[in-house]
């Protein structure tokens, strides 16, 4: 062989081997895209998972409280604690409705904008 065959050889070698690599980062690329919209998509499900575990965690301090509340009043008071506290749930989450949710971004009928 003479050194034109050779440098020749090595080159076309060479070139498969960019070939090679070139289509091995599309792939990763591919994958990598993928992966990402993985990601995404669990952590809007694992951002939704807390928002409702916190939500619950409240609702049961409205219990404990109430029940705080309950032992601190005389017999004939804790029916009127245990409604009060029941009410101040319920106003909690129409006030929330109307005026929390629109502030807070999402949008609602009455405040906000609808996404």
């Amino acid at each position: 062989k003479n050194l034109w065959q050779t440098t020749r050889g090595s080159m076309a070698t060479v070139a498969d081997n960019v070939t090679d690599l070139q289509t091995q980062v599309a792939a990763l690329t591919t994958a990598l895209s993928a992966t990402n919209n993985q990601i995404t998509t669990n952590t809007a499900e694992v951002d939704a998972f807390y928002i409702m575990w916190a939500a619950c965690l409240v609702f049961l301090m409205q219990c404990g409280f109430a029940t705080l509340e309950a032992g601190s009043v005389r017999d004939k008071n804790v029916r009127n604690v245990l409604l009060k506290n029941a009410l101040d749930a319920c106003v909690g989450a129409l006030v929330w409705y109307l005026w929390g949710y629109g502030l807070s971004g999402n949008g609602n009928a009455f405040i906000g904008t609808d996404p």
